[in-house]
């Protein structure tokens, strides 16, 4: 499995670039993992392709999230409170036995001020399910949009954003058990795991799709590969061994992909071509990902 994830992380583009930060990896391949279950990863599919698929993907789960939270405010259920968000915000944000009105501590106040006033225009109340989502997002987005800016308060945002969806979290399964509906909580969770894995996927697959090249023409170690087979006498599979070797050496990532999943649609009389190319291809970018 971790062969299949590996090409799947690197089909979707998600470089090292994107594995910098601690539990990146862990969230790269959750993505592919997610990515492959869904049919996103094709053995030939091209960036835009995977994108276009993603995108459906997101959009399915998108709508599971936003159906399920209607069915718990159709319903009645309890949710969270703008006053217990505030108040479980301001106590794990608030330096202890500081003056907050000094330094750069003042600095991290105002930026604290302005979390709790967008708390406040959710209201200080009983939200509803759908309301604390949308405060849970607009939190995480603006610690998304100033991260490049403002290091210091993203991370406020990012924390305050963590704080109210451990609390959205319990609110959920507790509503969900208050309606008498367990599989609920389930399926929200399935859909909030496969909605950010597919965010994720998209991030990468963007990169990707700028670099992706549209060299069509048969190179110099494509007529190598073919040349054993022109030799033998066998012209139709030289060309079919360099134009293989030529698709895997711009896909071959999410072919060992769909490969190692166990993909049957390989298993043809042609198969024995199939593996010889996709070694060749892996032994010449050997250390080069």
């Amino acid at each position: 499995k971790a062969f299949g994830t590996d090409s799947a992380r690197r089909a979707l583009g998600l470089s090292k670039r994107f594995l910098n930060k601690p539990g990146a990896l862990q969230k790269a391949n959750r993505a592919a993992d997610v990515m492959l279950e869904e049919g996103v990863i094709g053995p030939i599919a091209s960036a835009s392709m995977m994108e276009r698929r993603a995108m459906a993907v997101q959009a399915k789960a998108r709508k599971q999230i936003v159906d399920s939270l209607r069915t718990l405010d159709n319903a009645g259920a309890p949710s969270i409170s703008g006053n217990q968000a505030a108040e479980a915000i301001a106590q794990q944000l608030t330096p202890r036995g500081i003056d907050v009105s000094k330094g750069i501590y003042a600095s991290e106040n105002k930026t604290l001020q302005n979390i709790l006033e967008t708390i406040k225009a959710h209201g200080d109340g009983p939200l509803s399910f759908q309301s604390a989502h949308s405060l849970k997002v607009k939190l995480q987005q603006a610690g998304d949009f100033l991260k490049m800016s403002d290091s210091q308060s993203a991370e406020m945002y990012r924390r305050a954003s963590t704080i109210v969806k451990n609390l959205f979290d319990k609110s959920v399964e507790g509503g969900a058990r208050a309606i008498k509906a367990p599989g609920l909580a389930k399926q929200f969770k399935a859909a909030q795991r496969t909605y950010g894995a597919a965010d994720t996927a998209l991030r990468g697959l963007t990169d990707r799709m700028a670099a992706e090249a549209g060299n069509n023409l048969v190179g110099l170690r494509e007529g190598m590969i073919g040349a054993g087979q022109l030799a033998m006498g066998n012209p139709a599979a030289a060309a079919g061994e360099a134009g293989l070797f030529k698709v895997l050496a711009r896909k071959g990532n999410q072919a060992t992909a769909s490969l190692a999943r166990g993909m049957r649609k390989f298993a043809l009389p042609g198969a024995g071509v199939l593996a010889r190319a996709l070694r060749l291809r892996n032994e010449s970018l050997a250390g080069g990902q």
